[in-house]
């Protein structure tokens, strides 16, 4: 009797112990699966957004340069110019002119060489003395540039002595007939911008990186040197045959994200993409081992907690087995001393856990949080036990605590961001998973946070450095557009606060050792009308405006409110919500004539990398001005010029009055 009974009870807990194992492995396979296909899904997002924005700004660079050539195109000026040094090739006048117009071009390095080259291929003219010259021949540029009057953007050349590769613009020059006299080669220097953008990739790596590939004829050709073959730039070609190589799918028209082997036969997942405009195609890809080695290690840890799970599970069974004929006092000292050992391992897991972990009442009262959750705040475990959840969140935050709470009761788990106050008063951001448990009988919310401080920093600093690029992309077009200084000095204030996103702009010239607002945009409120920079005056010459004039250098106060030196417009800088601010130079043939000022609501916003473009800034304003003023000094000499001939032709008639005749 005692041994059926024993019989039914094992057969019992064998059943048991079968249909746990078999849904473990069963909710194992299901989360594995939705796991994997999240993750790979995130992978294809970011490779994808990360593409993307690669090809929006190689197309908005070709933009650009298509705009420097525009500049030569269909010019009424220039066409005199080059006609006059066709007519005579020493003509030291006009090709003065022209190199002042070809240094404008070069002065930010996009460039390696401008050439004028006549119909027979003859370079009449190049800005480095010749030194560079392409590999193809000039006659054949000249071919395409009869069929037709329109800018060509050549592809990717070779130099011919450096073996150094460029990418070339054609300008047709034409006379009053449209007939083509000479064309206008501008030698593109893409190691300058092109290949950094490509070779960039916004985190750490080991396998990802970006090519640039055409087609020529039945092989790919790799146009940028790769991460892990030197020298590999128009030397590396691959059968366009090869379709399980991303490169060769993008050629053959396929566009997305693919996966296929790269050119060490590695598995590889990529996203590809033609560029508009350009014969090339743009491949990111990411070695497949290490894209997706954390759906490997999930695996594995998956797999062992259901070995665990399984091995504790038989552990039990037999233990329970051999236990069945104690007495049941005995049976039920074992329950509690599990209990125990129980209680011991979630301590364990709790404390030990990387995230903060907290448990609250749905009203937000703390009952319980671990080591991690107090050290993130900056308290001790006793100083946030019994608080409310809401006195660590910021007053932003603090307007959602009842929505967030709601969606936990309602749909049981949430997932969301937050911004939590430290005890030392400063902000974190941290991502937050939630969820609603039955402890005895209560309903608790327990929730899982984790510090991603260093992840919004990352994403803070990519967003300041695209609005600076986009800030001195359209500060260049206003440059090349606008001739006249105060409208220039207006516009560029305009860009800064509508594209760089400052909070106010300001320009400003030396006038009888004051400093003169000529432009401004933004919010001023009374900033400006009582600004009074004296450059002799102790107080009033120490801010970054009066240093950057006396030193011709950049200066900045990347703390407005606690800067000694900005004390006599602190008060109006703190209403209007300026906390770092930067003058830069201008300077006009060598003498610094007024600065740029930028004023931001982020306190050290002015870094070394953001200070560096905006110099580059600074420097075209300068030049531009320069520029302005010399159109301006050539004009009036040339008024001159014509007063003085007429006066000279009076001379004959004046003498015949003299003499009576």
């Amino acid at each position: 009797m005692k041994n059926n009974k024993l019989n039914k009870f094992t057969f019992q807990v064998l059943i048991i112990l079968i249909v746990i194992a078999i849904a473990t492995v069963i909710f194992s396979v299901h989360y594995y699966n939705g796991y994997s296909k999240n993750y790979k899904s995130e992978i294809n997002k970011q490779l994808t957004a990360i593409s993307e924005l690669k090809i929006n700004n190689i197309t908005q660079w070709r933009n650009e340069r298509l705009n420097d050539a525009e500049i030569f195109h269909n010019n009424k000026h220039i066409q005199s110019i080059v006609q006059n040094i066709l007519n005579d090739t020493n003509n030291a006048e006009a090709k003065n002119y022209l190199k002042n117009m070809f240094n404008y071009i070069m002065s930010d390095d996009e460039y390696r060489n401008i050439m004028l080259i006549d119909t027979s291929g003859k370079v009449l003219y190049s800005y480095v003395n010749n030194k560079t010259h392409l590999a193809t021949n000039y006659r054949n540029d000249i071919t395409k540039l009869k069929y037709s009057n329109d800018i060509h953007f050549n592809d990717f050349e070779k130099e011919m002595l450096s073996d150094s590769i460029c990418i070339t613009l054609l300008v047709p020059v034409l006379n009053n007939n449209k007939q083509l006299i000479a064309e206008i080669k501008l030698c593109i220097n893409p190691n300058h911008y092109l290949f950094p953008i490509v070779k960039f990739f916004p985190y750490k790596s080991k396998t990802a990186e970006t090519l640039i590939v055409r087609s020529d004829g039945n092989y790919v050709t790799y146009l940028n040197n790769l991460r892990f073959i030197k020298n590999s730039a128009f030397n590396l070609h691959i059968p366009i045959k090869n379709k399980t190589i991303p490169s060769a799918m993008t050629v053959l028209g396929k566009e997305g994200i693919v996966e296929g082997t790269d050119y060490f036969n590695n598995k590889v997942v990529a996203y590809v993409n033609s560029i508009k405009g350009t014969p090339w195609y743009l491949v990111s890809k990411i070695n497949i081992d290490e894209a997706y080695a954390p759906i490997n290690n999930r695996l594995w840890e998956i797999i062992v907690v259901i070995t665990i799970i399984i091995f504790c599970f038989c552990l039990l069974s037999f233990y329970l087995w051999k236990r069945q004929q104690y007495q049941f006092y005995k049976i039920n000292h074992q329950s509690v001393m599990a209990l125990l050992r129980s209680e011991k391992r979630y301590k364990a897991i709790f404390e030990g856990a990387y995230d903060g972990i907290v448990y609250y009442f749905p009203n937000g009262k703390i009952i319980e949080c671990n080591e991690n959750f107090a050290k993130i705040h900056g308290y001790t475990i006793k100083e946030i036990v019994g608080i409310n959840i809401r006195d660590l969140n910021s007053p932003e935050s603090k307007k959602l605590v009842k929505q967030r709470t709601e969606n936990v009761l309602k749909n049981k788990t949430h997932t969301f961001e937050v911004e939590n106050v430290h005890k030392d008063g400063r902000t974190i951001p941290l991502e937050v998973v939630s969820a609603l448990i039955n402890l005895d009988g209560e309903k608790v919310i327990v929730s899982f946070q984790r510090d991603i401080t260093e992840r919004k920093i990352a994403e803070n600093n990519i967003k300041k450095l695209n609005r600076i690029y986009a800030f001195i992309s359209n500060i260049n077009k206003t440059i090349v557009r606008v001739k006249n200084k105060n409208e220039l000095y207006s516009n560029i204030c305009k860009v800064a606060v509508d594209v760089g996103k400052f909070k106010m702009a300001w320009i400003g010239e030396i006038n009888k050792n004051k400093v003169e607002v000529i432009s401004y945009a933004g919010e001023t409120g009374n900033y400006l009308e009582n600004i009074n920079i004296d450059l002799n005056d102790k107080t009033r010459s120490k801010g970054p405006t009066a240093r950057a004039i006396k030193t011709g250098f950049y200066a900045f106060s990347n703390n407005v409110q606690n800067d000694n030196a900005m004390l006599p417009w602190v008060e109006e800088a703190v209403k209007l919500g300026f906390n770092s601010s930067i003058a830069l130079p201008i300077i006009v043939f060598e003498k610094t004539i007024g600065t740029l000022n930028l004023y931001s609501s982020e306190i050290n916003f002015f870094v070394q990398e953001e200070i560096n473009l905006l110099i580059e800034v600074s420097n075209d304003i300068s030049f531009a001005v320069e520029y302005i003023e010399n159109e301006k000094l050539y004009k009036n000499t040339e008024l001159n010029l014509i007063k003085s001939e007429k006066s000279i032709g009076f001379l004959p008639k004046i003498q015949l009055i003299l003499s009576g005749q």
